[in-house]
């Protein structure tokens, strides 16, 4: 699955705001209970700002992936790309990114 979850896995993912432990947990909680993985993104730290001068960054955006496709795909990576008119970056879920 993927999508916008609105909520980071850890402070790492958010630059410089408070961060909501409670939502931290609840978020690692679902994970777990939907027995699915967290994909490492390559290529960028953050998938959304707030576009203001001062701005916020945060990785909200991700693919969850169940263990078993993991076995039948184990190069699977995903990828953030140059974001243009959204406050979003796009990501790509793939085995390989050609230059």
């Amino acid at each position: 699955m993927e999508g916008d979850f609105n909520v980071v896995l850890n402070e790492a993912e958010r630059s410089r705001v408070c961060y909501n432990r409670s939502s931290i947990r609840s978020f690692k909680d679902f994970l777990s209970n939907a027995m699915v993985v967290d994909m490492p993104l390559q290529s960028l730290s953050f998938t959304w700002t707030n576009s203001r001068e001062d701005a916020v960054w945060s990785r909200i955006d991700r693919f969850l992936i169940s263990p078993s496709l993991l076995i039948c795909f184990p190069n699977l990576k995903q990828w953030g790309l140059l974001r243009s008119i959204s406050d979003h970056n796009p990501i790509v879920l793939g085995d390989r990114m050609d230059d």
